[in-house]
């Protein structure tokens, strides 16, 4: 019971897997029963002969799963690198808290870096926004006037994606 106490704790301090931070979307399988997503307010898209819903998922409320019972299998079934290393002593709890914390606070400095630069769009993942920021200036990036203005969120995101990469993605 203590290790799911604990994955729970440092879930529910997180959720980078859900708010579209580290994922932009979720597969959904037919085992998942997509109908009784799509009734619980769950935006799916059909896509050939599969579903999958945007992150950030639009059960995540006040940082808690509203389908925590009903969720996908996928969601069920993840389990991040930090989580992995913690469940099995390789990090303290107390480690992964601290982790958890500075990730969070390199995502939120890429939503204000967006923000202030007209990406304000919330209800898609944060790579997408940064994707949809270049793309409008895909002309001007390579010039040293656009370096020079938006470095610091290149260097922002830069910054999450590794930490991303070190500690949560398997």
């Amino acid at each position: 019971m203590e290790s799911t106490d604990l994955a729970q704790r440092l879930c529910l301090q997180c959720g980078l897997c859900c708010n579209g931070v580290m994922f932009g979307d979720v597969w959904v399988s037919r085992d998942d029963h997509p109908e009784r997503l799509l009734s619980r307010g769950i935006p799916l898209q059909r896509t050939d002969d599969a579903w999958r819903f945007d992150q950030p998922c639009a059960a995540l409320k006040c940082d808690a799963c509203e389908i925590y019972a009903e969720r996908p299998a996928y969601c069920a079934q993840f389990e991040c690198a930090l989580l992995q290393e913690t469940l099995k002593g390789r990090r303290a709890e107390e480690e992964a808290e601290r982790i958890i914390k500075r990730t969070r606070q390199l995502a939120e400095r890429v939503r204000e870096l967006l923000a202030e630069r007209g990406e304000t769009d919330g209800s898609i993942s944060l790579s997408r926004r940064y994707q949809r920021f270049m793309d409008r200036h895909e002309k001007e990036a390579a010039t040293l006037e656009f370096r020079r203005e938006h470095g610091g969120l290149m260097v922002a995101v830069m910054s999450l994606n590794q930490a991303l990469k070190l500690s949560f993605y398997t």
